[in-house]
């Protein structure tokens, strides 16, 4: 985005002893798994197709990460 940085759509709510991390493709998305898992959910920046290199570094504290995306063309070529 101009003049901003991407980020994941709930990082905030990840608290810092999280060992594992859902991500999902959109922001619904990790609203409704979060509803129904209460687990640890993002949602990547733009959609199936975007994970920024500066992302991946915040993601190596996992142990287990979860792609939770949707069963479409797009979504099954961003797993």
């Amino acid at each position: 985005p101009a003049g901003g940085q991407w980020g994941f759509f709930g990082w905030t709510t990840v608290k810092p002893e999280t060992t594992q991390v859902i991500i999902t493709e959109g922001e619904l998305d990790a609203m409704a798994v979060y509803q129904e898992t209460k687990s640890a959910v993002v949602s990547l920046p733009n959609g199936a197709n975007s994970l920024p290199p500066t992302l991946i570094r915040m993601l190596e504290r996992f142990e287990t990460i979860v792609l939770w995306l949707d069963d479409d063309l797009v979504g099954q070529r961003g797993t």
